[in-house]
């Protein structure tokens, strides 16, 4: 996903906006609704710039400083090296038709 955002980042003339979750077609199904026309044509306000959601300003605060730096050593402890197992090593080298037949033949 970040690889998407530095592409969307390079173009300086997209400008972000805040829609509001009763207003975000993609939280229809979570909120158990089903295909409605918002998903098709987004919300009523979408076409008038004059109607669109005002962005919500936030600033950091000396608790939310706090809270991001527990965050961060809270991650850090966690970190995990990556498994790879013999399969993960087989299929670097080799496609999977010839993996999975080789596999057949040393279980049987």
């Amino acid at each position: 996903m970040s690889n998407r955002l530095e592409k969307i980042r390079q173009h300086s003339e997209i400008e972000w906006k805040y829609v509001p979750t009763y207003d975000n077609p993609a939280d229809v199904a979570g909120r158990g609704g089903g295909t409605s026309n918002m998903w098709w044509n987004g919300p009523e306000w979408l076409t008038d710039k004059g109607k669109w959601p005002p962005n919500p300003v936030t600033s950091s605060s000396a608790a939310s400083e706090e809270e991001a730096k527990v965050i961060r050593e809270v991650l850090n402890v966690c970190k995990t090296e990556e498994f790879s197992d013999l399969m993960d090593q087989l299929l670097e080298k080799h496609d999977l038709r010839r993996v999975s037949r080789v596999e057949a033949w040393a279980t049987r």
